[in-house]
Formats: C-alpha cells, sequence, structure tokens
C-alpha cells in the first residue's frame, strides 16, 4: 500500500508540472533533468516513521521465563524478527551455556497483517536475550535492536522421569517424576504432565512428597501398552522461587503380562505370564516375628548379588537374629528389605514353614529363574500374610491405595 501510495503523489506531481507548462505567456518551467526528479523525502513528509514497541522493555531484568516477547509496529509492516540467548548472566562474553537453551533464534507467530510477533515458547532462565526487529515503511528498511535479562531462580526443578526412555516395563509399574527442588505450587506442575498410552487407561496422579508425583493406572496395564510421558516444565512457576527449566519426552512400554502369586500359608508361589501359570515353586516367606508384608509388591529392580545387613531393616548383627550375608539372585519388592531371592540355607524349609526376616526365600536354581524372568514393574502378590502393606514404601504403597485415596493425592481435585 505505501509503494501505491508513493506512485500515485509521483503521477499527480509531473501532471502539475505539465500543465504550468502549457499555459501561455507563463514562465517556462525548470526541466525535470536540471533536479534529478521530485524529491522523494518532501513528498514523503506527511507520511510518519514506522514506530516499533518491543517488551519486555529495553535493559529490563528479572524478566519471568512465561512473559511473552512481543514486538509490534505501527505504519510499518515486520520483515524479520529474531528472538536470541547471548550469554547466561554473569558469564563473561556471549555466547550458550548453562540454563540458556541455544542459539538459535527463539520461535514465535505473526499477525496476518504483518505488525506484530509473538514469541510461542518459554524463555531460558538467568539468560540475557537479543532482540532484533526489521520494519519495512514507506520511508524503507529499518532495524530496532533490544536486549533484556531474565530471572535467576532461587533453585531449579531438575525432574528425572522414570520409567527412562526405551523401557520396557511390567504391567505394575507406575510413571514416577523426582524433582530436585521442592514444589510448592502443585497445581500449576501438575497442569504441566501427562501421560498417554495406547490402548487407553484411566490413571491419574498422586503426591507423595513435595518432591515426587506418581501416575498410576486404576488396573494394571494391559499387556504390550505403548507409553507416553510428557513434562512441559520450561518456564513453569512451581513456587517458593523454584522454576521449571526444560522439557521431557519419555517413551516406554509395558511387556508381557507377569504376576507372581505368593500364599504364605500353603508355602508356593505361582508365576504367571498373560494369565497362565508359567512355574510354582516351594517358597518360606516370613516368620511369625517378621511377617512378609500383604498385598500387591511391585518389582523395583534386581541385583545378582547382595550384601544384606540386619541392621539396615532395625535388627542388630550382634542379636539373636541378626545377619550379614551374601545373597545371590535378588529380586526387591519393597524398600523395607523384602526380595525374592535364593537361600540354600532355607531350603528344608520351603513349601513347609516360614522361616524368613521378611523376604521370598527360593531355591538357588529356581531364584535364578526368577531373577532372568522377572522385570521392574512386574507384580508379585502376598496372600495370606498378618502384616499389612505399607502405604509409604514405594514397592507396596502404590497399589495398596485405593483408587479414591489415589485420586484425592492429586493438587487438581
Amino acid at each position: 500500500m505505501k509503494k501505491v501510495l508513493v506512485a500515485t503523489v509521483l503521477i499527480v506531481a509531473a501532471g502539475a508540472l505539465v500543465g504550468v507548462a502549457a499555459v501561455p505567456g507563463a514562465r517556462a518551467a525548470k526541466p525535470l533533468l536540471d533536479t534529478g526528479g521530485p524529491d522523494r523525502s518532501a513528498l514523503l513528509g506527511d507520511v510518519p516513521d514506522a514506530a516499533v514497541r518491543i517488551s519486555p522493555a529495553d535493559g529490563a531484568t528479572g524478566v519471568r521465563p512465561d512473559t511473552p516477547v512481543d514486538v509490534a509496529v505501527l505504519d510499518g509492516r515486520l520483515v524479520a524478527v529474531r528472538l536470541r540467548p547471548v550469554g547466561a548472566v554473569g558469564a563473561p562474553g556471549a555466547g550458550t551455556g548453562p540454563g540458556t537453551g541455544t542459539a538459535d533464534t527463539a520461535t514465535g507467530s505473526l499477525s496476518a497483517d504483518g505488525t506484530r510477533w509473538t514469541s510461542s515458547a518459554a524463555l531460558a532462565l538467568g539468560t540475557r536475550y537479543e532482540v532484533t526487529a526489521t520494519v519495512r515503511s514507506a520511508h524503507g528498511p529499518t532495524t530496532t535492536r533490544s536486549s533484556f535479562t531474565t530471572l535467576t531462580p532461587t533453585a531449579r526443578l531438575g525432574p528425572i522421569v522414570s520409567p527412562g526412555d526405551d523401557a520396557v516395563a511390567g504391567v505394575a509399574q507406575v510413571v514416577v517424576v523426582q524433582f530436585r527442588a521442592p514444589v510448592a505450587d502443585r497445581a500449576a506442575v501438575e497442569r504441566r504432565l501427562a501421560v498417554t498410552s495406547r490402548p487407553s487407561v484411566e490413571g491419574g496422579w498422586r503426591w507423595v512428597s513435595d518432591h515426587e508425583v506418581r501416575w498410576r493406572p486404576r488396573s494394571f496395564w494391559p499387556a504390550h501398552t505403548a507409553v507416553e510421558v510428557d513434562a512441559a516444565l520450561e518456564g513453569v512457576d512451581a513456587g517458593g522461587g523454584v522454576w521449571g527449566e526444560r522439557n521431557i519426552h519419555v517413551s516406554f512400554r509395558i511387556g508381557d503380562a507377569q504376576v507372581s502369586y505368593v500364599d504364605v500359608r500353603t508355602h508356593k508361589m505361582v508365576v504367571t505370564r498373560d494369565g497362565a501359570p508359567v512355574k510354582t515353586f516351594d517358597q518360606s516367606a516370613g516368620a511369625d516375628r517378621y511377617p512378609t508384608q500383604n498385598g500387591t509388591h511391585m518389582v523395583l529392580e534386581k541385583m545378582q548379588k547382595l550384601v544384606m545387613d540386619s541392621a539396615t531393616v532395625g535388627i542388630p548383627r550382634n542379636s539373636p537374629d541378626g545377619y550379614l550375608t551374601t545373597t545371590f539372585w535378588n529380586v526387591r519388592i519393597s524398600n523395607s528389605g523384602e526380595f525374592v531371592h535364593g537361600a540354600p540355607w532355607s531350603v528344608d524349609s520351603q513349601g513347609r514353614a516360614n522361616v524368613s526376616h521378611g523376604c521370598v526365600n527360593l531355591a538357588p536354581a529356581d531364584a535364578q529363574w526368577f531373577f532372568n524372568f522377572s522385570r521392574p514393574g512386574d507384580a508379585v502378590v502376598v496372600t495370606g500374610s498378618t502384616r499389612p502393606p505399607s502405604t509409604t514404601d514405594a514397592g507396596t504403597a502404590d497399589w495398596n491405595t485405593s483408587w479414591d485415596q489415589w485420586l484425592a493425592g492429586s493438587a487438581l481435585r
């Protein structure tokens, strides 16, 4: 439109000059070649310069990372906008560094009329940014530059998601998001967390502390489910001066439905895959004084060799029940000292009596088979014990909490 306006003005001016030359007796017009044409600056004298407004303002400090960068122009059109991090706060020279993101131009969207550009992603923490806007108006192209600095947080969330990317987990697996710094605004953080799956399943989040939130399906995962976890925490205000600094995406899948059933009363352990029995073992669970926890356990990890120390579960080594023993083929099913493991010393009791300190004892060959069979997230269901499951232990709390109680642990309900 501006080019059309200029062309129109030039055409009118030329016509006026011709008209004057045609009047008889009038002073001859000065040839156009003597002047090189009409004075462009004079013709545009009433056309305003393009006005550019950049927000945050030039020199601003302590800018929140969730603040959108906005570039607007009056009497012109934006032809290029560049928003880039040029260095971490306090770092010598320009460039990238921890928390600065990349040196690439940040993404944004331009309005249909070309008069406004708005950034579309969170800013990095503790980083100086430079904004360069090139505008074209009737007066030609002009460039405006501005810079600002984002706030440096008291602490960063530092999230860790498990299971990790490409993991294969059991049907009892829960999604765990742990934070390096405490979360004061749980709702703000939870809104940025999502779990999706194929096939879709019902599930929900539950906070177990200011440093950890867990997602569980209502029932065990269907075998071979594909799971996606998104933690879009970049630029989120977690409260108390703690901010999220990055986004995380994790994909994992569920393997076969492997569920083992330990009956404390019959001293048997039945291992199933996809609902069908695979093996039945004689076992010895916790003695009356140290009963195994009842309820559904989740396999947490496997260790081929482990030194078991009674002092770690509150039993002095020098007491009659104390021990310091090396065990093999250990499958952890709780954080309170319960394993399914090889126990050659109790083979005579396996299938007949419960003599352990809470573990599920198997013959060495049986334990080795179960070790190789198991994966984190498999379920081990214990029945017939007098000891209720812990509501704080990672191996037992998740699946022994009622669904209503689980959902009540969400910050969004």
